[in-house]
């Protein structure tokens, strides 16, 4: 505290010692302008931990209360932030805890992290790769990446990749598994089984060829074909997760879905 600075420094002199130089930044409040505890939203660096939050973006963050980059910079390496950290730029008003814009930059660095890295979050967070390869597993968490805001989302987000055992959102599979899209939904499970390379371009070329000649909404074949492949409403790219669960797997659970039609 800048109260008690002095204090410090006359302590230094006492033991006849060179004080170091002392610089202060404004408080930390929240974000209603209270002065904040460490009962606070924000406070406590172990419920960031819990949460799952990437350590690179809280230290970018905490260095941006108080201070700022002369461009305005928001996303940072701690490297560059200890290159262009500037006493002068320190800001005399005290600083807001806006938890907002720390999930936003948390974001940020999440979907940028090393898939390494990536991959010992998205085990630590609780997911489970059983005995999926590594290139699988790679491939079905960089689908995941950019979609997924927090870590502590990422095992319901993903875990229709990691097994064939998972409920339908109710609401969604009484529309997706209508009597009347069964007849479509079997004629689109025929033309992938006959696609030769599974790639995101063959199955969206695929599935809106068939609806334009059955004289269909392009929805009407996805929604049932994300029902049927990971049970929810939101997820990565249909065609993106189709490539990654490969044929058999999709063929697979179109079947099942096919027979939930009846």
């Amino acid at each position: 505290h800048l109260s008690n600075t002095s204090k410090h420094i006359a302590l230094f002199k006492a033991f006849e010692v060179e004080p170091p130089k002392f610089g202060h930044i404004p408080l930390i409040l929240n974000s209603n302008g209270s002065k904040m505890s460490k009962r606070d939203d924000g406070a406590s660096l172990e419920g960031w931990q819990k949460a799952g939050y990437v350590p690179d973006a809280v230290n970018n963050y905490l260095s941006l209360l108080g201070w700022s980059p002369k461009d305005d910079s928001q996303v940072l390496p701690m490297k560059e932030i200890i290159e262009r950290f500037d006493l002068p730029q320190i800001n005399r008003a005290n600083a807001r805890f806006d938890l907002e814009k720390l999930e936003w930059m948390n974001y940020e660095h999440l979907r940028m992290l090393p898939m390494e890295q990536y991959r010992f979050m998205a085990a630590s967070a609780g997911v489970e790769f059983g005995n999926e390869t590594d290139e699988y597993i790679t491939a079905a968490l960089a689908s995941c990446q950019d979609k997924v805001k927090k870590i502590d989302e990422l095992p319901v987000f993903c875990s229709f990749y990691f097994t064939d055992d998972f409920e339908y959102d109710q609401a969604m599979a009484l529309k997706a598994f209508a009597p009347e899209n069964k007849v479509p939904f079997i004629q689109l499970r025929a033309k992938y089984g006959d696609i030769e390379t599974f790639t995101p371009e063959s199955l969206e070329s695929a599935l809106k060829a068939l609806a334009d000649e059955l004289g269909l909404k392009v929805r009407n074949l996805v929604m049932p074909a994300r029902c049927a492949c990971t049970g929810v409403k939101v997820g990565p790219s249909l065609y993106d997760l189709m490539t990654v669960l490969g044929r058999d797997r999709v063929l697979s659970r179109f079947d099942k879905a096919i027979a939930q039609m009846d």
